[in-house]
């Protein structure tokens, strides 16, 4: 019973899986071998997508953006970085947004972290 599971769970991840993927897997002889195979390959995209997104969020600037755009370009990234578990509080995208707004607006943001909780 078991190697007929472990074949059809194979079958399953040979079909839905990526073509690139797919060369990465074939010829592996148990599903454990290949979800293994699978984790790890995921686990570095992740980690890299994070840190790619961390970065991003950092480094944001409003530069020619009207100041509508550049929050939603924040929340944007913020909201990818929840959705793969790394979520951003708050008072930090607080932070980032000013980080980013600019001599400009320190007026803004005196006023704001004054009345701020």
């Amino acid at each position: 019973m078991w190697h007929y599971l472990n074949q059809l769970l194979m079958s399953w991840f040979y079909s839905t899986v990526t073509k690139g993927m797919l060369n990465r897997i074939i010829g592996l002889t148990t599903t454990s071998k290949i979800w293994n195979t699978l984790e790890r390959t995921y686990i570095v995209a992740s980690h890299s997508r994070v840190l790619e997104l961390c970065i991003k969020i950092q480094s944001i600037k409003k530069d020619g953006l009207i100041v509508d755009e550049y929050v939603l370009k924040l929340k944007n990234i913020a909201n990818k970085l929840a959705s793969i578990s790394e979520p951003v509080a708050d008072r930090d995208q607080l932070i980032y947004l000013f980080q980013g707004l600019g001599v400009k607006y320190n007026p803004f943001e005196t006023s704001f972290n004054a009345r701020f909780d």
